[in-house]
């Protein structure tokens, strides 16, 4: 899995630094949030399996904490989200250029930048 996402991200960080260096400098803001965002998603989650394996004999105990691991998921995961779709304000906020900011789109991880046309093979610049 870590090899996976190591690989995910050389290429997105490939692409998009041969698009043009503020998709670039988007992609490292946004990935600044969403990397601590997941972070909290997988440690909370990882934090309830003590509890369901001290339980694991009594069903109806075990319930309990599931439903309990399911709400503890919605909200982190949802408070994660806000902190992602926010990355536009948080780079704002912490002194982001313009020009990086200008590259998210509504959706920080779906980049307007992201969804462009790289160019590929030599720049041409017009005369």
């Amino acid at each position: 899995m870590m090899i996976a996402a190591s690989a995910g991200a050389l290429v997105d960080t490939a692409v998009l630094g041969h698009h043009s260096t503020a998709s670039l400098a988007g992609l490292a803001v946004t990935m600044a949030v969403f990397g601590p965002a997941t972070a909290a998603i997988a440690g909370a989650q990882r934090g309830l399996m003590p509890f369901v394996t001290e339980r694991r004999d009594d069903p109806d105990r075990l319930v309990r904490v599931v439903r309990s691991g399911m709400w503890l998921a919605i909200v982190t995961g949802g408070l994660s989200a806000v902190a992602v779709a926010a990355v536009p304000l948080i780079g704002w906020l912490g002194g982001v250029p313009r020009e990086t900011l200008d590259q998210l789109g509504s959706l920080p991880l779906f980049s307007r930048s992201a969804r462009s046309r790289p160019h590929w093979g030599p720049r041409r610049h017009p005369r």
